[in-house]
């Protein structure tokens, strides 16, 4: 069930580069925003988010000196916008 709900929401992995990105992951906790998979990966944070949660993160990153990298996009927000000038497909 959850698998569906962030098919059709969307779902984006993102990198997190800077000094102290682990801060900026206990933020989202005290905002409520949902973040999970989180792995270390050569000084960076890689996790994955729901484009609602990315919405409420700039935020919290305006003042924490951390940078965020989209680094994959999945769900149908993002396959709708793929292949919206392509009807054809769809039918």
């Amino acid at each position: 069930m959850l698998f569906l709900y962030r098919l059709f929401v969307g779902i984006l992995e993102i990198e997190l580069c800077g000094i102290y990105p682990e801060k900026v992951l206990d933020l989202c906790a005290n905002n409520k925003i949902s973040i999970w998979n989180i792995r270390f990966v050569k000084g960076k944070i890689s996790c994955f988010i729901t484009v609602r949660d990315f919405k409420k993160l700039p935020k919290i990153f305006k003042k924490q000196g951390v940078r965020l990298h989209i680094t994959k996009k999945q769900g149908l927000p993002f396959f709708v916008d793929r292949y919206k000038h392509r009807f054809g497909i769809v039918a």
